[in-house]
C-alpha cells in the first residue's frame, strides 16, 4: 500500500517533469488524480510552483551573466554573493526572527490562559518569499560550482560527462581526444576495443562498447556514428537524446541499446520504458513513432523506413565494472558449459573445447593422442589455476577411500569402486572427440545438445569437475547467485556409434549404466545412480546459499565398466538475482 510520503515523493517528480516541460498526457492525469484523492498535498504543489516562480524571477537576471564574466568563476561568485547573499541571508534572518517572536508570543499568551498568535496571510505569503530567496541562492551557488566545474580551468569546452568504468579500452590514437581526469568533455571520441561506461552530467548512464565511434554534444546528448551503445536514463534525466544517422532516439525514461552502421543503417532495442524514435528521410520529411518496452525497430537512412525487428535483449553490454573485471549483457543466468570452454558464462567460451587433465587448460586436442596412464588414475586430482571460475578436475574412486574435490582440502568418500578407469575428459559441447576418424554427438531426450542454442557439459565417466563459486561471484558484481539448474542422462547417441555395435557384437559388453552426483562444499545436494541407456534426463535444481564455495559435477561407473557411459547435464546453468 502506497503511503502519503510516496504519493508526495511522486508528486514532486510530476511537477519537476511539468517545470522543465517534459511532462506526459499520461502524467499530467497521474498528477491531477493525486491531487483530487489527497487534498492535503494540494498545499504542497502550490507552494512548490510559488517556490519555482520566485526561483525563476531572480534568476532571470542572471541569464546573461557569463557574457561578461569570462571565464573566471571566482569572479562569477563574487558577482553573484554581492546581488544576492546579503538579501537572501537578510531575508532569512528576519523570517527566523519572525518566528521566534510568534513562538515566543504563543508562549506568553499560552501562559496567561489565552488564545495563541497565528500568522496572518500576509506574513505566510511573506515568509513563504523569504524562504523562497534563501532557496534562489543555495540554488546559484548549486550553479555556480556546476558551471565552474563544466567550464574548466583553462578551456572553453564543456565537461559533461565523467568516465566511470573502463575494461581494456584501445583508443584511436589519431584523435586527441577532450578528456582529462576522469572527466569527458564536448567532443569526438573513437574506441577501437575494449568498453567504457560514462555517467552524462544530466544523470544518463552509457555504456560504449568498441569498435565505435561516438561524440558527446552536451550534458544529455550524444551521437552515435557507428558501434554499439546502452543507455540507462533515471527519471530526472527524460529527454536524453542519442543521434544515429538521420535519426534521433529520444527517451522517455528507459533502459534502451542503439547500433548504428556504417552507410545510415541503425537499430533501437528498448529494454525497459518508452523511446521516440524520430526520423529524417530528408529535409522536408519527418516523422515519429513511438517504440515501447520489449520491442525493437530498424531504420535505414536511404529510404526513410522504420521496420519492427526482433529484439535483441542480450546483444548490448549493459552494465560494467573495472574493479571486478565484471562486464553485463543482461543476462540473467551463467552458461557453465560456457565456462569449461575457458569463457565467462554468457558465451565467449570455445565451444566443442576440453579441459584437458594433463595440460590443465582449455584445448582442442582430442582424447586419443592422451597417456594411456591418465585412462587408469583413480585418485588424480588436478588444480586448473588458468581457469579461476574451475577449481579442479579429478578422477572418483571409491576404492581408495576419500576423494579430494576441491583445491581447499574438502574431500568426499560416497563414491562407488571405479577402479580409477576413465577416459577423455570434461568438454564444452556435444561431441565425444575419439579420434580424426571417429567425432560422436551426443542426444537426450531425442534433442542433440552441445550447442550455443543448447548447451551441455559432457563428462565421460569416471570424472568430476569442481566450480569455484566464490570466483564465479566476483565476476557479476553485485549479482547474487541463487540457483544450480540442469538436467542429466546418459546420451542415447551411443545407439549410433559404430564402434559401440560392433564392441556389444564381440564382447558382449554390459550396456552403459552411470551414476550423476552434484556436491555443494563437499555435500551430496543431487544423485541418481545407476542411470541405464534411453532412461531419458532427470531435471536438477538445487538453491545456492551466499556461503556455498563450491560446486561439483561427477559422472561415475556403475556396473565396473566405464565403457560408453557418455554422460551429459545439459543446460547447467547458475541463476542471478
Amino acid at each position: 500500500m502506497r503511503t502519503l510520503d510516496t504519493e508526495k515523493r511522486r508528486l514532486s517528480e510530476l511537477i519537476l517533469f511539468s517545470l522543465e516541460g517534459m511532462i506526459t498526457p499520461d502524467q499530467i492525469n497521474e498528477m491531477n488524480e493525486l491531487l483530487l484523492l489527497h487534498p492535503d498535498l494540494q498545499s504542497y504543489y502550490l507552494d512548490s510552483i510559488a517556490v519555482s516562480t520566485v526561483m525563476q524571477r531572480s534568476v532571470k537576471g542572471c541569464q546573461d551573466i557569463t557574457t561578461f564574466l569570462g571565464d573566471d568563476p571566482a569572479v562569477f561568485r563574487e558577482v553573484i554573493g554581492r546581488d544576492l547573499s546579503d538579501s537572501a541571508i537578510r531575508s532569512a534572518i528576519e523570517a527566523e526572527a519572525m518566528r521566534k517572536d510568534v513562538a515566543s508570543a504563543n508562549e506568553d499568551a499560552m501562559k496567561a490562559g489565552g488564545p495563541g498568535v497565528a500568522f496572518t496571510r500576509r506574513q505566510l505569503i511573506s515568509a513563504l518569499y523569504r524562504i523562497a530567496a534563501v532557496l534562489v541562492f543555495a540554488a546559484l551557488l548549486i550553479y555556480v560550482d556546476r558551471w565552474a566545474w563544466n567550464r574548466g580551468a583553462n578551456s572553453n569546452t564543456a565537461f559533461v560527462a565523467d568516465m566511470t568504468h573502463q575494461l581494456d579500452p584501445k583508443w584511436d590514437r589519431d584523435l586527441e581526444y577532450p578528456y582529462n581526469d576522469g572527466r569527458m568533455k564536448e567532443g569526438r571520441y573513437r574506441l577501437t576495443a575494449g568498453t567504457v561506461e560514462m555517467r552524462l552530467y544530466e544523470g544518463a548512464r552509457v555504456v560504449i562498447e568498441g569498435p565505435a565511434e561516438w561524440s558527446l554534444n552536451d550534458i544529455d546528448e550524444v551521437s552515435l556514428y557507428w558501434g554499439k551503445a546502452f543507455a540507462k536514463v533515471p527519471p530526472a534525466a527524460i529527454g536524453f537524446t542519442m543521434n544515429v544517422a538521420g535519426a534521433k532516439f529520444v527517451d522517455l525514461g528507459t533502459e534502451f541499446g542503439a547500433q548504428s552502421y556504417i552507410g545510415g543503417r541503425s537499430e533501437l532495442h528498448v529494454i525497459r520504458g518508452k523511446v521516440q524514435l524520430f526520423s529524417e528521410s530528408d529535409e522536408n520529411s519527418k516523422s515519429s513513432q513511438t517504440i515501447g518496452q520489449g520491442q525493437a525497430a530498424h531504420y535505414d537512412l536511404d529510404s526513410g523506413m522504420v521496420q519492427t525487428i526482433p529484439i535483441k535483449k542480450h546483444a548490448f553490454v549493459r552494465r560494467i565494472d573495472s574493479t571486478q573485471n565484471f562486464l553485463w549483457r543482461g543476462h540473467r543466468t551463467l552458461d557453465l558449459a560456457d565456462i569449461v570452454g575457458g569463457g565467462d558464462g554468457m558465451g565467449s567460451g570455445k565451444l566443442n573445447h576440453i579441459i584437458s587433465i594433463k595440460h590443465r587448460k582449455v584445448t582442442s586436442k582430442y582424447y586419443w593422442d592422451y597417456e594411456k596412464g591418465r585412462w587408469n588414475a583413480g585418485g588424480v586430482f588436478v588444480e586448473l589455476p588458468s581457469l579461476p571460475k574451475i577449481d579442479s578436475l579429478f578422477v572418483p574412486d571409491g576404492g581408495i577411500g576419500a576423494n579430494q574435490i576441491s583445491t581447499t582440502g574438502r574431500s568426499f568418500s560416497g563414491f562407488p569402486d571405479t577402479g580409477g578407469d576413465t577416459y577423455g575428459d570434461v568438454a564444452n559441447g556435444g561431441h565425444i572427440l575419439h579420434a580424426v576418424d571417429r567425432i560422436s554427438s551426443l542426444k537426450l531426450d531425442g534433442k542433440l545438445y552441445g550447442t550455443s542454442d543448447s548447451p551441455a557439459i559432457s563428462i565421460h565417466s569416471n570424472l568430476g569437475v569442481t566450480f569455484d563459486l566464490e570466483e564465479i561471484r566476483r565476476s557479476v558484481g553485485e549479482m547474487k547467485i541463487v540457483r544450480f539448474t540442469s538436467r542429466c542422462g546418459v546420451s542415447e547417441s551411443v545407439l549410433d556409434d559404430w564402434m559401440y555395435k560392433e564392441t556389444r557384437l564381440k564382447e558382449k559388453s554390459a550396456p552403459p549404466l552411470a551414476d550423476f552426483w552434484v556436491l555443494v562444499d563437499g555435500r551430496i545436494a543431487f544423485e541418481r545412480r545407476q542411470v541405464a541407456l534411453q532412461a531419458g534426463g532427470t531435471d536438477i535444481e538445487i538453491p545456492l546459499d551466499v556461503t556455498d564455495r563450491f560446486l561439483t559435477l561427477v559422472v561415475t561407473d556403475s556396473n565396473g565398466n566405464h565403457q560408453f557411459d557418455w554422460g551429459l547435464f545439459v543446460e547447467p546453468v547458475l541463476e542471478l538475482e
